[in-house]
């Protein structure tokens, strides 16, 4: 899947001012709704943000699973279903959610007859099919995923995008455009949680842009609160991941956009108390064998657990450590070294390396 002729970052969003009418009458609409209008228009605007920093979005859902994966109703069931306990099949699943935020954007979620509306047909018959999963595996005990959880999960994929577009390097207009840009895509957003199974009562981006904000703050200091105490099955899930980014494009010359993956989590530690795993990240990555052991003790993991953590360190470390350290206005335009085989060169946003 890929945007074709793209030029959204030469031109303004459109849909916020003007121009949905223009959609309603192509579509062979005869008395659209303001309604339909308005979700047209936020359709548009949501897939212009996503193309002109497709990277960056891409960064930010990354960071999303990674730290989703603390949450212990989410974990317990990928661990069920075993699709995400191997590098692999953890990529295929990273790579697979990115296709599916992809149609997501291409058109109305809410729409069957689509291409966003079957992907999130597909999405619900694919959680349907997990919890069953899970309901096998526990001799017909319920695996109910609680809708806390769930818009949770679903607010997390929005969440850093609303609130650390600029740490992500998501390139906005400024100003009060800046402001209904970010206000259409949380609402188009609110109509995918919509058509994967939330309710208007049950969603967290069902008012304003600060409401929204606000219960993505919220989504945020959970991920935090629960990553001070994962589940077990969080650093096997996390280390496959991390893991499994790497075998797009080799140990060596793996993935930019990892380079985010410790930036949110700066911004956490300066924000907030330090959340004892992130901070033991953090010092881990740094220090010399023996003060690492010490870290990791301090906090009470076990010895079988400090070889986890320092090894997702390292490897996410040395992923970063490959970064270039520049922006492009604003936008990370990954680059790989010179040396980099050409089939792996990534492009952000349309931009050429």
């Amino acid at each position: 899947m890929t945007f074709k002729n793209v030029t959204c970052k030469q031109r303004e969003h459109p849909g916020i001012m003007d121009g949905a009418a223009d959609d309603s009458q192509r579509s062979g609409s005869s008395s659209p709704t303001s309604d339909g209008l308005l979700a047209q228009a936020d359709q548009r605007v949501a897939f212009c943000l996503l193309a002109d920093n497709f990277a960056s979005c891409l960064a930010a859902l990354l960071f999303s699973l990674m730290t989703g994966l603390s949450l212990a109703p989410l974990s317990t069931v990928l661990a069920a279903t075993r699709r995400s306990d191997q590098p692999v099949k953890a990529l295929h699943r990273y790579l697979s959610t990115a296709r599916h935020v992809i149609a997501w954007h291409l058109g109305d979620p809410l729409d069957p007859n689509c291409q966003a509306g079957q992907s999130s047909v597909a999405v619900r018959r694919a959680h349907a099919v997990a919890a069953a999963s899970v309901q096998l595996e526990r001799r017909g005990v319920g695996a109910d995923f609680p809708a806390d959880d769930m818009r949770t999960v679903q607010t997390a994929f929005v969440a850093y995008a609303l609130l650390h577009s600029r740490m992500f390097g998501i390139r906005l207009d400024g100003g009060e455009r800046q402001q209904l840009i970010l206000a259409a895509y949380a609402r188009h957003w609110h109509r995918i949680s919509l058509s994967l199974g939330m309710t208007e009562a049950d969603s967290a981006l069902s008012g304003d842009l600060r409401s929204c904000r606000s219960a993505c703050g919220d989504v945020q200091l959970r991920l935090i609160s629960a990553l001070q105490a994962p589940p077990p099955q969080f650093l096997p899930l996390a280390e496959a991941l991390s893991a499994g980014i790497c075998l797009i494009a080799g140990d060596r010359h793996s993935p930019l956009l990892l380079r985010f993956l410790l930036l949110p989590l700066r911004l956490l530690l300066s924000s907030f108390s330090p959340p004892a795993v992130v901070a033991v990240f953090l010092e881990a990555a740094a220090a010399p064998d023996a003060m690492r052991r010490r870290a990791l003790a301090s906090v009470g993991y076990r010895p079988v657990v400090h070889a986890a953590l320092a090894g997702l360190l390292r490897c996410l470390l040395r992923l970063l450590a490959c970064a270039p350290r520049r922006f492009h206005q604003g936008t990370f335009c990954p680059r790989l070294p010179a040396d980099a085989p050409g089939s792996a060169r990534l492009v952000a946003g349309g931009h050429s390396p």
